[in-house]
């Protein structure tokens, strides 16, 4: 499967995020930026998420 600009991949699936997803916002086209940030925002809730079901202890 390939990733396209918005972090999703060709089959609409969400993609795993790179390690600086904001890194190369600058090149992508502004229309492409919301997708971007709501796939960070998805990941950080997800992480969140996962961190209290043990309480919070990393």
């Amino acid at each position: 499967m390939t990733q396209d600009a918005t972090g999703t991949q060709g089959d609409g699936a969400p993609a795993e995020l790179p390690a600086d997803p904001l890194a190369d916002l600058d090149r992508l086209p502004v229309a492409a930026h919301v997708a971007r940030f709501e796939a960070v925002h998805d990941a950080l809730r997800d992480r969140l998420a996962d961190g209290s079901a043990d309480g919070g202890a990393a």
